[in-house]
């Protein structure tokens, strides 16, 4: 399922993260704004093209800057005011500020910016209650790079952007601009991050290990691999490379003297054969699965781990499997996901380093939490003392509830068992005696039952809504990896759920049988599994195809026909990508073709669509399109693709021909799979901000409900922060032409890792604006386990 942000290039990475700065060893205040007159407010922040000058303002008794928003038109982009400063934010954990927006409509998301050397780091953002002030944080480790940045000791401008989501005018107010986290008595871990990796996205690793230590009640760094040095290593006790192949010599040296001095690693899946053998780790041989669920489990030796879990949930599709070494000691070995043992070493260490044979994945809950605590614990045995009271700190922290005691009042005023509270109460002491004797593993054991039973009072404190449509996304075309497809299907029914929505199509490829597309498996048809497990449960299944996308389940045999064919994409500068061109013909026929061929063979209760759009505003720009919109114009587009970029003679033109192409594909799906299994339900998982997406992509998804193509649109509404997804539905209600909301939760899409509570008071918002239902992404194996029975305890309960 595709990311629902307006530029693809950024991840929806915010996370609301108001009480690391209470947490943090040091909070150093960068701006505070105090300026003695207008003229010095223009001196410090420069303006962006059709941009307002920032202005000094006191607002609540204090001062901040006012950045006035204004988008006159739809060619307006955004407007940024840019801070110009001296930063050195190297070690730190990351930046907070206060911010206030009292409308927020016209805005399709925030960012700020830092320009290190020649390229900038940005987090993107969404402000709080508006009419309200909040606290955004944003850890490095959940920034994207452009550019080639120098590294965060050299930050000298900071850029805020407003991103147009609609014509209009507005306003927000920023202050108190502070580095957060870093070195202290308190935080002995760092993570090493590779900033530049996945295409300057950075490792989506190493933000997801941070949170997961963060759960665990560790408070982690963060150093970029282009600031890593041994003097900035110093101050910790443990470095964790989470994913790290591309060391330099020197970075390598770095971590060299690093455990020299004392200090020790943990590392993860690939980094080079030399640092490993530079800390006594031997090479590795490379291993793939041969099927699913092949590398499923980390499973501990008896008695090789203190404090570790028995097993923990480890969906690995590769592993590097380590040598017996002098010296270095086996501590678990890789279970498939049923738990048949294949001998294998997982986890490896020696006195100076530990090493897992892949990368930290964000299944697992609270066992891989525990896992990881126990490897640092080995390396360095005071953590398990810092994480005692971390996790005591923040057992029963529920939702935007500071501590237990706020969540526990909002729980009584929301109809809790006074019973259940009282337990939790009860546990929350014994934590705290725990702690207070040095029984830190036992006070970590504490701890968790305290969060279980608080998240239990908070689910069944909720009720269902009766007849609700309640829907979730699901990846895999084997369902929950782990379960049959008639165990998902139930489970589903017996928590409250109405219906799923498996991947069951590519572009290029189908989990079923077909005359059109080539199959995953010859052999096994998961459109047939999937569909009698749902109706023996009782659930609706829609099958959800990804349109043009020739993902990596698609042959390469087929890629390459597309390829000879002149079927696939290219961006405005040439590169191919493979997705199918959407205003070729021939793979507009496919299309259609494809999804109603399920429908004949199928008794599906509907079709998804999924990336019915372009990828974005470079695509496509193939020869293919040139030459159809130049038949179309009667233009021979002497200077392409000038005429038809921004502020181009034939801009308009150019994006109503791409609406088109879309949208013909979702007219003919619609009428024809109407007509050969009447009754079925057109559906589509869309961009969250339809002004805005109609010219960025063309999906132009407003229109095809007002036409009737739809039978219920899904916007894929993925934020951590409930303010905001509440902004996002409130707007499109009024798009959707009487055509049913599901809005779509984004339960775990990139960059978010949500709990329960936050996916239930999600809920309750689209119950708020009468929605009738909703979607979550993504169905896997820690949402079966960790979302989805607490969901069943109340909001979803089935009666």
């Amino acid at each position: 399922m595709a990311t629902n942000n307006q530029l693809e290039h950024l991840m929806q990475r915010l996370l609301p993260l108001a009480a690391i700065v209470a947490t943090c060893a040091s909070a150093q205040v960068v701006l505070a704004p105090n300026y003695p007159d207008a003229a010095a407010v223009a001196a410090a922040w420069e303006v962006g093209p059709n941009t307002a000058p920032a202005e000094q303002v006191t607002i609540d008794g204090a001062p901040a800057i006012r950045l006035p928003i204004s988008f006159a038109d739809q060619g307006v982009s955004r407007n940024f005011w840019d801070f110009l400063a001296d930063i050195d934010l190297a070690n730190g954990a990351g930046f907070s500020f206060d911010v206030r927006c009292d409308d927020s409509a016209i805005v399709g998301h925030f960012s700020t910016y830092f320009r290190s050397g020649d390229g900038w780091y940005s987090g993107e953002w969404f402000p709080g209650d508006e009419g309200a002030w909040s606290t955004i944080t944003i850890l490095k480790a959940n920034t994207a790079t452009e550019g080639t940045p120098s590294g965060w000791g050299e930050v000298d401008r900071v850029r805020f952007s407003a991103w147009r989501g609609d014509v209009g005018q507005s306003e927000f107010f920023v202050r108190n601009l502070r580095v957060v986290g870093g070195p202290g008595p308190e935080t002995r871990v760092v993570v090493v991050r590779d900033a530049l990796g996945d295409d300057g996205r950075g490792d989506p690793y190493a933000p997801q290990l941070i949170e997961q230590l963060r759960s665990a009640g560790i408070e982690a760094a963060s150093v970029d691999q282009t600031d890593l040095s041994a003097a900035r290593l110093a101050p910790f006790s443990v470095a964790i490379l989470p994913n790290n192949p591309d060391l330099s010599g020197a970075q390598i040296l770095d971590l060299s003297r690093f455990v020299e001095a004392g200090g020790k690693l943990f590392l993860a899946y690939s980094v080079p054969d030399s640092l490993r053998t530079a800390v006594g780790l031997p090479r590795a041989t490379y291993r793939r699965q041969e099927a699913a669920g092949d590398f499923g489990r980390i499973v501990m030796r008896p008695g090789a781990l203190p404090g570790a879990p028995d097993w923990a949930a480890q969906a690995s599709w590769n592993i590097q499997i380590p040598a017996a070494a002098p010296g270095v000691e086996v501590l678990a070995e890789w279970s498939d996901a049923n738990g048949a043992p294949t001998g294998l070493p997982a986890l490896v260490a020696n006195d100076r380093a530990a090493w897992l044979g892949h990368v930290v994945l964000g299944d697992g809950g609270a066992a891989k939490e525990r896992l990881l605590l126990a490897i640092l614990g080995r390396l360095d045995p005071d953590i398990w003392r810092l994480a005692a009271a971390g996790a005591v700190a923040q057992a029963g922290r529920l939702g935007r509830w500071p501590d237990f005691d706020a969540a526990s009042a909002e729980l009584a005023r929301r109809g809790a068992d006074p019973a259940a509270l009282d337990e939790a109460r009860a546990q929350l002491a014994r934590a705290q005696e725990l702690v207070a004797e040095g029984d830190w593993i036992g006070a970590q054991d504490q701890a968790a039952l305290v969060g279980e039973t608080a998240l239990r009072a908070w689910s069944a404190a909720h009720q269902p809504e009766a007849g609700e449509w309640r829907g979730w996304w699901c990846h895999q075309a084997v369902g929950v990896p782990g379960r049959t497809w008639a165990e998902t299907a139930q489970r589903l029914a017996d928590n409250g759920f109405t219906a799923i929505v498996p991947n069951l199509m590519w572009g290029g490829v189908t989990a079923g049988r077909s005359e059109l597309l080539p199959e995953s498996d010859a052999e096994r048809d998961y459109i047939a599994e999937a569909l009698g497990a749902c109706r023996a449960a009782g659930l609706e299944i829609h099958m959800w195809k990804v349109n043009y996308n020739c993902g990596w389940s698609t042959p390469a045999s087929f890629l390459e026909q597309m390829r000879a064919e002149g079927r696939l994409q290219r961006s405005i500068s040439g590169e191919e990508e493979p997705w199918l061109c959407p205003t070729d013909p021939r793979n507009q026929e496919l299309e259609v073709a494809s999804m109603v061929e399920c429908a004949q063979l199928y008794d599906l209760d509907g079709l998804h669509f999924d990336y019915i759009r372009f990828p974005g505003g470079s695509h496509c720009y193939c020869n293919g399109c040139q030459t159809r919109f130049a038949a179309l114009t009667g233009d021979p587009l002497a200077n392409w693709p000038a005429e038809v970029a921004v502020g181009g003679p034939l801009r308009s033109e150019w994006l109503q021909f791409r609406r088109d192409a879309i949208s013909t594909v979702v007219e003919q799906v619609s009428t024809q799979a109407r007509a050969v299994r009447p009754g079925i339900q057109i559906s589509a998982a869309v961009f969250n901000n339809w002004p805005s997406n109609r010219d960025e992509i063309g999906q132009d998804w407003s229109m095809w409900c007002e036409q009737g193509w739809l039978d219920f649109v899904c916007p894929m509404d993925y934020t951590a922060s409930n303010p905001q997804f509440e902004r996002y539905v409130r707007r499109q209600v009024n798009w959707t032409h009487g055509v049913p909301l599901r809005p779509g939760i984004g339960a775990s899409a990139t960059g978010i890792r949500m709990a329960a509570d936050q996916v239930i008071d999600q809920i309750l918002t689209t119950r708020a604006h009468n929605t009738g239902g909703f979607m979550i992404f993504n169905l896997g194996a820690p949402e079966d386990q960790n979302i989805l029975p607490y969901l069943g305890l109340g909001v979803t309960r089935r009666d």
